[in-house]
């Protein structure tokens, strides 16, 4: 998607067991010549990472405390090309943050969820259960 559009996704995840290392649950490819994003799980929460071929540009860290590792937590992220707004929720918990990401083509080649097939593999393959995926072309009015 280009920068002058905004662009949102939506979706769910469970982990099935405790990560051992960061896991990838959502990875977009940069088309061998913009950014791509990142988005990985750990112990301590669920990380937004944007990446361009010079390494890691930005990064933004949702934590995950009070939430229940077995119960579903959903993940919107907006990108309105300017900032990178991220929330998570679960039960009654909700977490929010905004970083400045300037003039990125985030989503222009397709998604990959539960893998990284990029040459930025920072993170293994999630183990567990993905669902509810919503890709918007603008700001769906949930944020």
């Amino acid at each position: 998607m280009t920068i002058n559009k905004p662009v949102a996704v939506r979706f769910r995840f469970k982990e099935t067991a405790a990560p051992s290392s960061s896991k990838v649950l959502l990875s977009s490819s940069n088309c061998k010549k913009g950014n791509s994003l990142l988005i990985t799980t750990d112990d301590d929460g669920v990380h937004f990472h944007i990446w361009s071929w010079y390494g890691e540009v930005t990064k933004m860290t949702l934590y995950t405390q009070g939430m229940a590792r077995t119960e579903w937590k959903t993940v919107s992220i907006l990108y309105d090309g300017r900032e990178l707004t991220g929330v998570l929720t679960s039960g009654s918990n909700v977490y929010i943050s905004k970083i400045y990401a300037s003039d990125c083509n985030i989503l222009e080649c397709g998604l990959n969820f539960g893998t990284d097939e990029s040459s930025t593999a920072t993170a293994s393959r999630f183990i567990g259960s993905l669902d509810s995926l919503q890709v918007f072309s603008c700001n769906p009015g949930f944020f």
